[in-house]
């Protein structure tokens, strides 16, 4: 199971609440399910900041900034 989250406006806030949204639901899900957490970093000057990119990745979420997310096409595949 794979689960995709767009994130428009990459903020601490906009990462906790996608962080503790997976908290809830992690254990119910299969232990292979994956969430990509997709961060729009088109209009942030110097992309998204590695301190909330480490925060998601701290939780088992995997951020991708829009600007690669083609290489994340084949863990997106089933």
């Amino acid at each position: 199971e794979r689960l995709v989250k767009a994130i428009n406006n990459p903020n601490r806030e906009s990462a906790q609440n996608i962080m503790y949204a997976w908290e809830d639901t992690r254990e119910e899900r299969s232990s292979e399910s994956q969430l990509f957490a997709f961060l729009n970093d088109r209009e942030k000057e110097g992309g998204v900041s590695t301190v909330l990119t480490d925060a998601l990745r701290n939780y088992g979420i995997f951020p991708v900034p829009w600007s690669k997310r083609e290489t994340v096409r084949e863990h997106l595949a089933a």
